[in-house]
């Protein structure tokens, strides 16, 4: 989970953990932490936010695919831009959703980014 604000960051966190049955393999508070946990962890799936310090969710997730190639991404963010959401798509991000509506569509976007995993509730990295 890659957001700069921490508290949002471990509520999503606990979420995916006790609800959703997943395991989060790291955390980071902006798109440069980002890369270089990807790059290490080599995650199956990283929620990313658009909004950080240092590097931009759309510049990290561009390096998260060059350093962990098989990684998916999910962008979880407050933008609400068209533009800016049809580019985060184009980059090949797997889903976009809003923080506002992370409560009903997170769980299926993880689903549907994790395929038969998210279904049986298998143990699989996020970051």
């Amino acid at each position: 989970m890659v957001d700069d604000f921490e508290p949002w960051r471990q509520a999503v966190c606990g979420i995916v953990e006790r609800l959703l049955g997943f395991q989060v393999v790291g955390q980071a508070a902006d798109g440069e932490e980002a890369v270089r946990l990807a790059e290490r962890l080599r995650p199956d799936l990283v929620l990313l936010d658009i909004g950080m310090p240092k590097l931009n969710g759309v510049e990290a997730a561009k390096r998260i695919f060059q350093v962990s190639p098989a990684a998916k991404v999910i962008f979880l963010s407050q933008e609400s831009n068209p533009d800016t959401i049809q580019a985060v798509l184009s980059l090949g991000a797997l889903a976009y959703v809003h923080k506002m509506k992370a409560g009903t569509e997170l769980p299926r976007a993880l689903e549907t980014a994790l395929g038969a995993s998210a279904c049986s509730r298998t143990p699989v990295g996020v970051h």
